[in-house]
C-alpha cells in the first residue's frame, strides 16, 4: 500500500513535469519505474544524477536498448513525502537546465 501510494505521487509529478513514462500503467511494477530522458539538447544524465545526489537522491541509469531512460526506484525507507521531495529537486533541475540554454 505504501509503495503504491509512493508510485502515484511519483507518476502524478512525472506527467505533471511533462516527462513520459518507458512502460504503459498496465505494465507498471510500481516498484521501479523507468522514465524516458527529458527531450532538451542540453540534458544530462551525469547533469541530472549529480545534481540530484548533492541533495541525497539517488536515481539509476536506464538499462533497454528501446529507448534512454533513468530509473527511480519507490521501495525501501521511503514514502510518498521522499518522493515529493525528489519531483520538486527534479523540477528545479529541469528549471535550471532549461535556463543555462
Amino acid at each position: 500500500s505504501r509503495y503504491e501510494q509512493s508510485w502515484k505521487v511519483l507518476v502524478r509529478g512525472i506527467q505533471d513535469l511533462g516527462l513520459k513514462l518507458f512502460l504503459p500503467m498496465q505494465l507498471q511494477s510500481k516498484l521501479l519505474t523507468a522514465i524516458k530522458i527529458p527531450e532538451a539538447a542540453q540534458y544530462s544524465f551525469d547533469g541530472m544524477h549529480d545534481y540530484l545526489q548533492d541533495r541525497d537522491i539517488t536515481i539509476y541509469p536506464g538499462k533497454t536498448s528501446e529507448a534512454d531512460t533513468f530509473r527511480v526506484a519507490n521501495i525501501g525507507a521511503i514514502d510518498h513525502n521522499d518522493i515529493t521531495i525528489f519531483l520538486d529537486h527534479l523540477k528545479n533541475y529541469l528549471k535550471f537546465e532549461d535556463s543555462q540554454l
